[in-house]
């Protein structure tokens, strides 16, 4: 046999499901001082309640072997029981709101006359207690739920009732188009769904389409007197809730403690910085010396800069030029994501 803890657990997994699942309770639970027993289960909240019984063994219910030992004793207290529980239950009947039936709890109301009934049973040899009653088992409503990038102004609505539920995009989306699990018109102009009046839980499913914003990538100001970043790699676009992958260098030859500075995103970027070029010279004055020169660095230039390689006749105590160590310009690789807009990159000191 079930446990109380068993039916707990059973109602707390079928909470906010369609009326059917109540279908699963049947069955007999035993709680400390007696056992439950669901007998039927109604099809809906409008229908004739659910049946459910209780049983007490004769030793919990305590009632005198005297009250019971002969017919018409027995007759009387199985009377008088169910006229004192009809009194109590009223009190808590109808507690739990909901549609048709939904919080009924009730017994046979007894008449003027004492007879035998099947509401109430004594088991004349132990004193064992069957009471018979009805519970309108609850139904709060319909459940509306809402499903992808909106939301909906309505969670529930009356069985009985038509209802109307507007429908609100996410911010940064734009609705598409909309589906329903249960015959409704669907307003496309005003995003709205009109749902007849029915028992069914009620599942909208909306698509969507992301909001789309430009990235732009300011390659033509000076981050610095002079110096402009330049993009390697980046797209010009980005979806709402999207990411995409940047790379940019700069025209600048050297170390730098330029960073990227990203608006209207989120930007999370790395630095490889800069190596700054380095030179030797020695100074000259034959074709031969520079051929040596040549052989042994390669270029060899006529300014500091290393910008200018050696052209012509070599003169007297000529200075020139050759680089040690090639300086090469800062990347920064990284992503931008969750735009909240248009977005601009830039570098910045």
């Amino acid at each position: 046999m079930q446990t109380s803890t068993d039916l707990r657990n059973l109602l707390a997994r079928i909470d906010r499901k369609g009326y059917p699942a109540y279908k699963d309770t049947r069955g007999a639970y035993q709680f400390p001082a007696y056992v439950l027993s669901i007998d039927h289960v109604q099809g809906d909240p409008f229908a004739a309640p659910s049946k459910l019984s209780i049983h007490v063994n004769g030793k919990q219910a305590g009632f005198p072997r005297q009250l019971y030992q002969t017919p018409c004793r027995r007759i009387a207290l199985q009377d008088a029981l169910p006229r004192q529980f009809g009194r109590r239950a009223a009190q808590a009947s109808f507690q739990a709101k909901g549609s048709g039936h939904s919080g009924l709890i009730s017994i046979s109301r007894c008449g003027q006359e004492v007879l035998e009934r099947t509401a109430c049973a004594l088991d004349p040899e132990h004193g064992d207690l069957l009471l018979r009653l009805e519970v309108g088992f609850p139904a709060n409503g319909r459940t509306i739920t809402v499903n992808g990038n909106a939301t909906g102004d309505k969670d529930s609505a009356k069985t009985d009732e038509e209802v109307v539920v507007t429908l609100t995009p996410k911010e940064g989306y734009t609705i598409t188009s909309v589906d329903c699990n249960v015959t409704a018109k669907i307003d496309t102009k005003n995003w709205t769904v009109t749902i007849p009046a029915g028992l069914e839980n009620v599942v909208i499913d909306v698509d969507t389409d992301p909001d789309v914003y430009t990235v732009t990538y300011d390659e033509t100001s000076e981050w610095w007197s002079g110096r402009h970043m330049i993009k390697t790699s980046g797209e010009t676009t980005i979806e709402r809730d999207g990411s995409i992958t940047v790379e940019l260098t700069t025209d600048f030859i050297g170390a730098t403690n330029a960073q990227v500075k990203v608006t209207g995103a989120t930007g999370e970027f790395t630095k490889v910085n800069g190596v700054d070029q380095k030179t030797d010279s020695t100074t000259i004055s034959t074709e031969a010396e520079l051929k040596v020169l040549q052989n042994q660095f390669g270029t060899i230039y006529s300014d500091a800069a290393c910008e200018n390689p050696v052209a012509g006749a070599v003169t007297p105590s000529m200075t020139v030029y050759w680089i040690t160590v090639e300086g090469q310009a800062a990347v920064w690789t990284g992503t931008i994501s969750n735009p909240t807009g248009n977005v601009t990159v830039e570098l910045d000191v």
